[in-house]
């Protein structure tokens, strides 16, 4: 989102996108900054949306996020090997949607399966319904991303909780340097203990 859109002006765009996602029954959900957000972790408001779509349903939604606002022109980078990234500004808002979101560390492609199972709950926005990911999945993308800090902001948000589950990511899958972080955090361990 530029510098002079506010909170309001995103949920607005949220809740367009998500109105039209909806109808058009394409499986979706918020993740990111915009879904720390909604859990009050985050100290200022996101600048974008950051939107998850299920794989078999990417073109859909191309087609169907390409009638609310301008397509942009997305540039490759060596972090992520995402199949479908496609990045629009909705009235001033930048909205990130991707299927099939593979993310690179160290050589290793992590890709996130994202289908209906990654749908934890639901966000009532003045009526619409906003599909929500796993906060705790978040954890570890953030820690594939190499974002520390993000992580510890939802192991902060956490920490009363004694188990911490994960919801479509196996542990098994991930990169060796980051999993003892990850089991850890699974027995509600602070960030880093």
């Amino acid at each position: 989102m530029n510098q002079s859109s506010s909170n309001s002006e995103l949920k607005w765009v949220l809740k367009q996108v998500a109105t039209v996602l909806n109808r058009e029954k394409i499986t979706w959900g918020i993740g990111a900054s915009c879904l720390l957000d909604y859990y009050h972790i985050l100290e200022k408001p996101p600048r974008d949306v950051d939107i998850l779509i299920k794989l078999s349903d990417a073109e859909h939604a191309d087609v169907t996020l390409s009638g609310l606002g301008k397509k942009q022109v997305w540039e490759a980078s060596e972090k992520y090997a995402t199949k479908y990234f496609l990045e629009y500004v909705i009235d001033g808002v930048e909205i990130d949607a991707m299927a099939g979101m593979t993310i690179v560390r160290n050589k290793f492609h992590y890709t996130y399966p994202f289908d209906e199972r990654g749908i934890c709950g639901y966000w009532n926005l003045d009526g619409i319904e906003i599909p929500l990911t796993s906060l705790s999945d978040w954890y570890v993308l953030y820690l594939i991303m190499g974002r520390e800090a993000r992580a510890e902001q939802i192991s902060d948000y956490l920490k009363g909780i004694k188990t911490r589950e994960l919801n479509l990511i196996k542990v098994e899958d991930l990169p060796n340097e980051i999993i003892g972080q990850v089991e850890g955090f699974m027995k509600g361990e602070a960030f880093n203990d």
